[in-house]
C-alpha cells in the first residue's frame, strides 16, 4: 500500500474499534551472522510504557513514508505525530525507556554481529 491507502485502511480500521485505540509498536529484528540466527524482541509490558492513541480521522499533514504518524495522537498532549514541535517521547520516564531500549538493542546487535 501507499501512504494513502495506508491512512485509509487504517482509519476505517480504527472506526470499526469505536474511531480511537490506545495503540504501541512491537518491534523484532532478526541477524543472521555465521550460520546463525539471532533475534530480539522487547516484551509487550516494556514498550506500553511508550504508548499512543491511533484514531480515525486523520491530520492534513503527512510524513512522507510514514503514513500512520498521520492518525497517531501523542497520548498525553492529544496532538498528532506530525504536528510541528510534537515529541512522541515527551516524559521522562518515557524518554529513559527509550535509552534504556536503545542499550539493549546495540548490546543484542554488538553480540549478534560479533562486533567487540
Amino acid at each position: 500500500m501507499d501512504d494513502e491507502e495506508m491512512i485509509t485502511y487504517y482509519s476505517k480500521l480504527i472506526r470499526s474499534l469505536g474511531g480511537k485505540v490506545l495503540a504501541y509498536y512491537l518491534d523484532g529484528i532478526a541477524v543472521y551472522n555465521h550460520g546463525r540466527v539471532s533475534t530480539f524482541m522487547e516484551n509487550s509490558e516494556a514498550t506500553r510504557g511508550s504508548a499512543f492513541y491511533m484514531v480515525d480521522k486523520p491530520s492534513e499533514k503527512r510524513h512522507i513514508g510514514w503514513p500512520l504518524d498521520s492518525i497517531s495522537l501523542n497520548r498525553n498532549t492529544l496532538t498528532y505525530f506530525v504536528d510541528k514541535g510534537n515529541n512522541k517521547y515527551d516524559t521522562s520516564e518515557e524518554n529513559i525507556m527509550l535509552g534504556e531500549y536503545r542499550k539493549r538493542l546495540v548490546r543484542f546487535l554488538t553480540e549478534a554481529l560479533e562486533i567487540y
